[in-house]
């Protein structure tokens, strides 16, 4: 019983922190077939993850192979789409960061690896760091807030009403734990937050992210983060059981302040902008639409 006592303790120091509590403070909601358009800064020629990666102009990762990889270099120890599901540039430019969304076979389970891609060299580096997924499943995506810090999306593979874990970490790689993992600080969980403003009008003050394929986090600012999920048009199942998903982009307000460097509010504020606007329009549209039952 005592030896049982001693698991569960290890176990929960293994567990980064409860997150601490956040708001929705902005809330727009795409309909499922509509397609965005935008500027592409053509850094990188190609970038194959996937089934086809994972390499960066044709460089690929030393030491991991993909099954259907135009780069041959070995046997297989990666799954088919397996590839960097995160790709993180640091604000000045000189790294580009992969994390790769399988485990590569002969390292701890639960393990992902990320590597650091020198751009101005145009190769891979031997910098190396292991990611270790503690509450998901997956990872969705991975974003700098400077030169060492980033922010991480984990999740499950559940959605909507079966969805357990959806959440945003930090780590550092300037900090690791013995076994040379990065230490994780649980930043945001997307399936508990307050919406005392009911933003996305469902008659309810509390806001759950609950879709698989949550897959862009950025830092507005010290405080608030953008987030966006995927909808894998036309998969669905985050809002209801065969309801295909819209694209959503949710404002969210953090009660603790990130560390780190973040992006200039003046980069995203056209963005924040054009999501107010979009939703705006989209009730104006609902409210258009609705039926008027005669008397």
């Amino acid at each position: 019983m005592r030896l049982k006592h001693l698991f569960r303790a290890a176990a929960a120091l293994c567990m980064p922190a409860a997150a601490p509590a956040a708001t929705l403070v902005g809330y727009a909601s795409l309909p499922a077939a509509t397609f965005i358009a935008g500027p592409t800064s053509g850094q990188f020629g190609i970038a194959g993850s996937g089934y086809t990666g994972p390499f960066v102009n044709r460089q690929p990762v030393q030491g991991v192979q993909s099954p259907d990889s135009p780069l041959p270099s070995g046997a297989a120890n990666l799954p088919r789409s397996g590839g960097f599901e995160g790709m993180a540039i640091t604000p000045g430019g000189t790294k580009l960061y992969t994390l790769l969304e399988a485990t590569v076979a002969g390292d701890a389970a639960r393990t992902l690896r990320i590597n650091a891609f020198d751009v101005a060299a145009g190769a891979f580096t031997d910098e190396r760091y292991t990611y270790e997924l503690t509450g998901g499943t997956n990872i969705g995506e991975m974003t700098a807030l400077d030169d060492r810090r980033f922010l991480v999306i984990e999740r499950d593979g559940g959605s909507g009403a079966a969805a357990r874990f959806k959440g945003v970490f930090l780590v550092d790689l300037d900090q690791v734990d013995a076994n040379g993992r990065l230490l994780k600080r649980n930043v945001l969980d997307l399936l508990d937050i307050a919406d005392p403003n009911d933003l996305n009008r469902d008659g309810s003050t509390g806001f759950t992210f609950p879709f698989v394929t949550i897959e862009s986090v950025l830092a507005v600012d010290a405080q608030t983060l953008l987030i966006v999920n995927d909808n894998n048009f036309p998969g669905g199942g985050g809002r209801g059981p065969g309801v295909a998903d819209n694209n959503e982009f949710i404002l969210v307000r953090l009660d603790s302040v990130l560390p780190g460097a973040v992006p200039e509010p003046a980069t995203w504020a056209s963005m924040i902008l054009g999501l107010g606007m979009a939703g705006g329009t989209m009730r104006r549209r609902r409210a258009a639409t609705v039926p008027v039952q005669a008397g």
